[in-house]
């Protein structure tokens, strides 16, 4: 039984593989998988991001793409919201705002609030570390993401306020 069609050799006339550029499309438009297993063949329209940690404990994010492709980055986003997740992680992403856990969750927040409705409900967050040679996960609870929106919230609502009391000096 086929699950992919083999003519994946059927260009563009600007040179670019249609089912490459079908698979982007829908990779931007489609929900989550729980597995994509085919013998044989390459899982086109699939992207993932894969987070772990280098043997020295130095943390490593690798995106793979769905022409088979795969880029490391500091920090990426994936699926219906990435563009202005991404651009917003371009924007924002620096040593100082990854410094210790609570400013790096505030920057997730901060990211995920770009695509994704109010409320802890709408968001999940794991977190993965290495500490002592020995890797520690654990999944944000909702009261832990609600009060990580509150803060977020709260700081929005200060520079806002002192924007608008720059602009009337």
């Amino acid at each position: 039984m086929n699950r992919y069609d083999r003519a994946i050799t059927i260009f563009s006339p600007d040179g670019h593989l249609f089912q490459v550029e079908y698979a982007q499309e829908a990779v931007k438009k489609g929900s989550t998988a729980r597995f994509t297993q085919s013998p044989g063949r390459r899982p086109f329209g699939i992207s993932m991001l894969i987070g772990g940690f280098d043997h020295d404990g130095t943390p490593r994010l690798f995106k793979t793409e769905p022409s088979g492709a795969y880029y490391e980055y500091v920090a990426n986003s994936t699926g219906r919201g990435e563009k202005p997740v991404r651009e917003y992680l371009e924007e924002h992403y620096s040593e100082e705002n990854t410094a210790d856990e609570a400013t790096t969750l505030k920057l997730v927040v901060k990211s995920l609030a770009q695509v994704v409705p109010p409320g802890s409900q709408n968001i999940e967050i794991a977190v993965m570390k290495k500490v002592n040679d020995e890797l520690q996960q654990r999944v944000l609870s909702t009261d832990e993401i609600e009060a990580l929106l509150k803060v977020v919230e709260a700081e929005r609502v200060a520079a806002e306020a002192e924007e608008a009391a720059t602009k009337k000096k």
